[in-house]
């Protein structure tokens, strides 16, 4: 998938729909590694623009 890099590098092919199990995997390391704050109190779900 990495490779792909090489040919895309402006990243401009959304890549999500083709790899569920590592969208999968990213989404559960940004979960665990998330640390509450009081004055960061946006959602991730803004950021991390899963449908």
């Amino acid at each position: 998938m990495f490779a792909l890099l090489d040919t895309d590098l402006g990243e401009e092919n959304n890549l999500a729909k083709d790899y569920p199990e590592v969208v999968a995997e990213m989404k559960n390391i940004f979960e665990e590694a998330r640390t509450p704050s009081e004055v960061f109190t946006f959602d991730q779900g803004t950021y991390l623009n899963i449908e």
